[in-house]
């Protein structure tokens, strides 16, 4: 009989979506037979193997900002939950999203006790204390941080979206967990999802050695095995907010649909976001005079929104910041659309690699110049994606087998 390795999973935003919390719940699935797990997680609801607590982000006034910077609450009931248990590796993923300075602590001792530590990154937390190389107040990307010695910088520039004062907050917190905690020693081994990623790990100084890259797994969840019959839509999902650059993908839209042959396309926003933010979009649509052509929805089920992508001729995914793999490009793919998105952060490397199209990232001309080609050369193009997609499908499966090995294979060689 083999011995079972204990896993403990930490993570935070366990059912409130995004990439990063996806891949939490897809690798406690498809590790079920191979190790017993446990999870803690922030903003999560109990299941059998789930422990709750509760994120920094639950309390008000000055609570908040000691829960923020350091939440003894977090540690001793993390403390508390595993002090009867014995683990041979915590992996922690989507970690600053509701969890403070403190879990780090929990796990500096843990590493005292012969645990291997293993970190996921979603994010750019590793390197940025706003966690997305991206300056909100100037609307633009951002890696002043990286390779600096003291991640104060924060503190002293205004690049968090909610303002100034989250900013300093930010800046004091990486400054803990940073220069007080150690983050860059901490981990055994650090497992980047794309090669974009684990390049500026590399350029901040992380060790060769403690960094890979390892794809994520990829749910089949978006997957359609019949694909309707094509609506003229065009369709954009996800958080409604600057960065995510709807506005450039309405100013093209505008100029695509005077050509004749699109004139009577559809533009699908489905997402949730800032109301102010939405609301400046709806006026740009009348000023534009498109308004008549875009349609808003609001966040919708899983099943849903993959129904609505395999009805449209196209997902476009026109971001301005770096994201850290694309998952929107993978689950376009799965529902039998192809994806145009922004070449920006590894969007590009997943685009290649799973169907999808790019346009320059921020530059309207190439959106459009990339979304006329597609549209006005339809059959040919989804006859070539659907090929594609056959073959990569296959490959999903095959990396979603591999994705499980190689974490045993980390587990068991950490150090």
């Amino acid at each position: 009989m083999k011995n079972t390795i204990q896993i403990l999973h930490i993570g935070s935003g366990y059912n409130k979506g995004g990439g990063g919390s996806k891949v939490l719940k897809d690798t406690v699935k498809l590790l079920q037979n191979e190790c017993i797990n446990y999870l803690i997680a922030a903003d999560c609801e109990d299941t059998n193997f789930t422990k709750k607590i509760k994120g920094w982000n639950h309390y008000r006034g000055i609570s908040k900002v000691i829960n923020l910077l350091f939440s003894i609450k977090q540690y001793r009931q993390i403390t508390r939950w595993t002090q009867d248990k014995q683990f041979n590796v915590i992996h922690v993923q989507n970690y600053l999203a509701s969890l403070s300075p403190s879990v780090l602590y929990f796990l500096k001792k843990q590493k005292k006790k012969g645990v291997r530590l293993i970190y996921t990154v979603h994010e750019y937390g590793g390197i940025c204390a706003n966690s997305c190389l991206y300056n909100y107040s100037k609307q633009e990307v951002c890696e002043k941080c990286i390779g600096s010695s003291f991640k104060l910088r924060a503190a002293f520039v205004n690049c968090d979206r909610r303002g100034r004062i989250y900013s300093v907050l930010k800046g004091i917190r990486a400054f803990i967990y940073y220069n007080l905690l150690g983050i860059k020693d901490l981990f055994d081994k650090v497992i980047c999802v794309s090669e974009f990623q684990k390049d500026l790990y590399l350029k901040d100084g992380y060790s060769p050695e403690k960094l890979t890259v390892v794809q994520n797994p990829i749910s089949e969840d978006f997957f359609l095995d019949q694909i309707p019959e094509k609506k003229k839509q065009i369709l954009f999902y996800g958080r409604i907010s600057p960065e995510k650059n709807v506005e450039l993908l309405l100013r093209a839209f505008a100029e695509l649909i005077r050509d004749e042959k699109l004139s009577d396309y559809k533009l699908i926003i489905v997402g949730d976001g800032e109301s102010f933010y939405k609301r400046t979009l709806e006026k740009l649509t009348e000023n534009l005079g498109i308004q008549n052509n875009v349609f808003w929805k609001k966040s919708m089920p899983q099943n849903e929104i993959a129904q609505l992508i395999s009805e449209s001729m196209l997902t476009v995914q026109p971001a301005k910041l770096y994201e850290t793999f694309g998952l929107t490009v993978v689950e376009s793919l799965l529902a039998g659309t192809p994806c145009l998105a922004s070449y920006i952060g590894a969007v590009g490397e997943t685009a290649k690699q799973f169907g999808g199209y790019v346009f320059t990232a921020n530059n309207r001309d190439t959106l459009i110049e990339a979304a006329k080609t597609i549209l006005n050369n339809y059959p040919e193009e989804f006859d070539s994606f659907l090929e594609k997609r056959q073959y990569i499908l296959s490959d999903i499966r095959k990396a979603n087998s591999a994705y499980k090995d190689r974490l045993m294979e980390i587990y068991g060689n950490s150090k």
